[in-house]
Protein backbone atom coordinates (compact mmCIF):
# COMPACT_ATOMS: atom_id res chain seq x y z
CA UNK A 1 0.00 0.00 0.00
CA UNK A 2 2.89 2.17 0.92
CA UNK A 3 4.32 2.05 -2.33
CA UNK A 4 1.24 2.45 -4.11
CA UNK A 5 1.11 6.17 -2.37
CA UNK A 6 4.95 6.93 -3.10
CA UNK A 7 3.92 5.87 -6.70
CA UNK A 8 1.01 8.09 -6.81
CA UNK A 9 2.53 11.05 -5.55
CA UNK A 10 5.54 10.62 -7.87
CA UNK A 11 3.90 10.73 -10.71
CA UNK A 12 1.70 13.69 -9.27
CA UNK A 13 5.13 15.49 -8.82
CA UNK A 14 6.19 14.93 -12.37
CA UNK A 15 3.02 16.28 -13.86
CA UNK A 16 3.02 18.83 -11.77
CA UNK A 17 6.88 19.38 -13.08
CA UNK A 18 6.11 19.23 -16.30
CA UNK A 19 3.11 21.91 -16.40
CA UNK A 20 4.13 24.37 -14.50
CA UNK A 21 8.02 24.29 -14.56
CA UNK A 22 8.29 24.87 -18.51
CA UNK A 23 5.88 27.29 -19.64
CA UNK A 24 5.08 28.63 -22.90
CA UNK A 25 5.61 32.23 -21.83
CA UNK A 26 9.19 31.59 -20.19
CA UNK A 27 9.82 29.57 -24.02
CA UNK A 28 8.91 33.04 -25.25
CA UNK A 29 10.59 35.52 -23.28
CA UNK A 30 13.71 33.62 -23.98
CA UNK A 31 13.32 33.58 -27.77
CA UNK A 32 11.98 37.15 -27.96
CA UNK A 33 14.24 39.40 -29.77
CA UNK A 34 15.34 43.22 -28.55
CA UNK A 35 12.60 45.87 -29.75
CA UNK A 36 13.66 49.44 -30.94
CA UNK A 37 11.21 51.34 -30.84
CA UNK A 38 13.06 54.54 -31.87
CA UNK A 39 14.10 52.62 -34.73
CA UNK A 40 9.97 51.43 -36.34
CA UNK A 41 8.69 53.38 -39.07
CA UNK A 42 4.56 53.32 -39.96
CA UNK A 43 3.94 55.35 -42.63
CA UNK A 44 0.80 55.60 -45.12
CA UNK A 45 0.65 56.91 -48.44
CA UNK A 46 -2.41 58.54 -50.13
CA UNK A 47 -3.68 59.48 -52.99
CA UNK A 48 -3.90 63.03 -55.09
CA UNK A 49 -7.40 63.26 -53.34
CA UNK A 50 -6.11 62.40 -49.45
CA UNK A 51 -7.25 58.85 -49.76
CA UNK A 52 -5.24 56.20 -47.77
CA UNK A 53 -3.70 53.55 -50.60
CA UNK A 54 -0.44 52.30 -48.84
CA UNK A 55 0.38 51.01 -45.42
CA UNK A 56 4.31 50.65 -44.58
CA UNK A 57 5.62 49.26 -41.34
CA UNK A 58 9.64 48.97 -40.83
CA UNK A 59 10.86 47.59 -38.27
CA UNK A 60 14.65 47.46 -37.05
CA UNK A 61 15.82 44.14 -36.03
CA UNK A 62 19.40 44.53 -35.30
CA UNK A 63 22.76 44.23 -36.52
CA UNK A 64 21.90 40.07 -37.24
CA UNK A 65 19.66 38.85 -39.43
CA UNK A 66 16.52 36.43 -38.21
CA UNK A 67 18.07 33.19 -37.87
CA UNK A 68 16.09 30.33 -40.40
CA UNK A 69 15.73 33.04 -43.11
CA UNK A 70 18.59 33.03 -45.68
CA UNK A 71 20.62 36.17 -46.41
CA UNK A 72 23.30 36.42 -48.74
CA UNK A 73 24.93 39.12 -47.13
CA UNK A 74 28.02 39.04 -45.27
CA UNK A 75 27.26 40.47 -41.82
CA UNK A 76 29.67 38.41 -40.04
CA UNK A 77 32.21 40.43 -41.70
CA UNK A 78 30.61 44.18 -42.46
CA UNK A 79 28.55 45.94 -40.28
CA UNK A 80 24.98 45.95 -41.44
CA UNK A 81 21.35 47.24 -40.12
CA UNK A 82 18.32 44.71 -40.67
CA UNK A 83 15.06 45.47 -40.90
CA UNK A 84 11.73 43.89 -41.36
CA UNK A 85 8.74 45.63 -43.72
CA UNK A 86 5.19 45.12 -44.07
CA UNK A 87 3.66 46.84 -47.50
CA UNK A 88 -0.08 46.30 -47.27
CA UNK A 89 -2.34 47.43 -49.93
CA UNK A 90 -5.19 49.31 -48.50
CA UNK A 91 -7.72 49.27 -51.69
CA UNK A 92 -9.33 47.15 -54.20
CA UNK A 93 -7.13 48.35 -56.68
CA UNK A 94 -3.34 47.18 -57.62
CA UNK A 95 -0.83 49.58 -56.61
CA UNK A 96 3.22 48.51 -59.14
CA UNK A 97 6.42 49.41 -57.49
CA UNK A 98 8.10 50.98 -60.47
CA UNK A 99 11.47 52.24 -59.08
CA UNK A 100 13.69 51.88 -55.42
CA UNK A 101 16.02 54.03 -54.33
CA UNK A 102 18.40 53.96 -51.31
CA UNK A 103 20.08 56.76 -50.23
CA UNK A 104 22.98 56.34 -47.70
CA UNK A 105 24.72 58.74 -45.41
CA UNK A 106 28.74 57.87 -46.07
CA UNK A 107 30.89 60.24 -43.05
CA UNK A 108 33.90 58.99 -45.35
CA UNK A 109 33.00 60.99 -48.36
CA UNK A 110 32.79 64.62 -46.52
CA UNK A 111 33.23 67.47 -48.86
CA UNK A 112 36.23 69.50 -48.62
CA UNK A 113 37.71 67.82 -46.24
CA UNK A 114 35.11 68.24 -43.92
CA UNK A 115 34.02 65.72 -41.03
CA UNK A 116 30.31 66.25 -42.85
CA UNK A 117 28.32 63.28 -44.39
CA UNK A 118 27.70 62.73 -47.77
CA UNK A 119 24.37 61.28 -49.27
CA UNK A 120 25.27 58.93 -51.68
CA UNK A 121 22.56 56.15 -53.65
CA UNK A 122 23.66 53.11 -52.12
CA UNK A 123 20.78 51.70 -54.24
CA UNK A 124 19.10 51.37 -57.31
CA UNK A 125 16.34 49.53 -59.02
CA UNK A 126 14.27 49.70 -61.93
CA UNK A 127 11.56 47.26 -61.57
CA UNK A 128 10.15 47.12 -65.19
CA UNK A 129 13.73 46.16 -66.30
CA UNK A 130 14.23 43.98 -63.47
CA UNK A 131 11.59 42.47 -61.62
CA UNK A 132 12.11 41.60 -58.01
CA UNK A 133 10.10 39.09 -56.07
CA UNK A 134 9.79 41.26 -53.09
CA UNK A 135 8.43 44.21 -55.17
CA UNK A 136 5.88 42.16 -57.33
CA UNK A 137 2.88 44.06 -58.13
CA UNK A 138 0.59 44.16 -54.66
CA UNK A 139 -2.98 42.97 -55.12
CA UNK A 140 -6.05 44.34 -53.47
CA UNK A 141 -6.03 43.75 -49.95
CA UNK A 142 -2.95 42.48 -50.15
CA UNK A 143 -0.14 42.34 -47.14
CA UNK A 144 3.42 41.73 -47.94
CA UNK A 145 6.21 40.79 -45.44
CA UNK A 146 9.99 41.31 -46.21
CA UNK A 147 12.07 39.59 -43.90
CA UNK A 148 15.23 40.50 -42.61
CA UNK A 149 16.45 43.39 -45.36
CA UNK A 150 20.03 44.83 -44.88
CA UNK A 151 21.80 48.03 -45.34
CA UNK A 152 24.47 48.72 -45.24
CA UNK A 153 26.08 50.22 -41.72
CA UNK A 154 28.96 52.85 -41.26
CA UNK A 155 31.33 52.03 -38.32
CA UNK A 156 29.85 55.53 -37.01
CA UNK A 157 25.99 54.96 -36.26
CA UNK A 158 25.26 58.14 -35.14
CA UNK A 159 26.50 58.62 -38.97
CA UNK A 160 24.11 56.24 -40.14
CA UNK A 161 21.07 56.89 -42.20
CA UNK A 162 19.06 55.70 -44.88
CA UNK A 163 16.56 56.76 -46.96
CA UNK A 164 15.08 54.54 -49.57
CA UNK A 165 12.78 56.88 -52.19
CA UNK A 166 9.85 54.23 -53.93
CA UNK A 167 8.12 55.46 -56.48
CA UNK A 168 4.84 53.45 -57.15
CA UNK A 169 1.80 53.46 -59.41
CA UNK A 170 -1.82 53.74 -58.37
CA UNK A 171 -4.61 54.16 -60.67
CA UNK A 172 -2.83 55.60 -63.08
CA UNK A 173 -0.78 58.14 -61.34
CA UNK A 174 2.76 57.81 -60.27
CA UNK A 175 3.61 58.48 -56.72
CA UNK A 176 6.67 59.23 -55.24
CA UNK A 177 7.63 59.23 -51.47
CA UNK A 178 10.44 58.99 -49.10
CA UNK A 179 11.26 56.28 -46.01
CA UNK A 180 13.52 57.10 -43.46
CA UNK A 181 14.73 54.40 -42.12
CA UNK A 182 16.95 55.67 -39.33
CA UNK A 183 18.79 58.70 -37.87
CA UNK A 184 20.98 58.91 -34.55
CA UNK A 185 20.85 55.32 -33.27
Amino acid sequence: MRKDIIGFLLVCFVMCASFFGCSATEAEKMAARKRYPDRFVQRTVSDHQGQPFLSITCEYIGRQPYEGYATRVPWQTKEFDFYNFRFENLTRHKITFITKKVYQKDARKGRNGMAEAETILAEFADFSKQPDSDFDRLEPLEERKLINRAFRADDNPSDTTATIVLQIQYLDHDYTFNIRLHDNI
